[in-house]
């Protein structure tokens, strides 16, 4: 049974991995942790992290939604950045996707 437990927390921890690589930060604060570069580019796309924008790649991303980054300005007004700078945290890390963009 010890053995199922332990065995069952290092899946969810893999899952969790795999997902989850990219840390956001709003003029240089952390705010939004283990998030996936679709999911932290739409925060951008809908107005939630706004000005320099810096996304942080912790580990490899393997995204399997198109990733989309919308003008500045757009989407009514509510996309607004300054600059997205996107970068890893150590060298090395891979990001693969579809990336659509104009």
């Amino acid at each position: 049974m010890k053995r199922s437990i332990v065995i069952f927390c290092l899946l969810i921890a893999v899952k969790i991995n795999l997902i989850a690589q990219v840390n956001i930060y709003q003029d240089s604060e952390l705010v939004m942790e283990n998030v996936s570069l679709y999911e932290a580019l739409s925060f951008i796309n809908e107005g939630a992290v706004v000005g320099d924008i810096d996304l942080e790649i912790t580990d490899n991303c393997n995204e399997t939604q198109t990733c989309v980054l919308n003008a500045s300005g757009t989407n009514g007004g509510q996309c607004y950045y300054t600059s997205v700078t996107i970068y890893p945290s150590v060298s090395g890390k891979t990001i693969s996707c579809n990336l659509a963009g104009p």
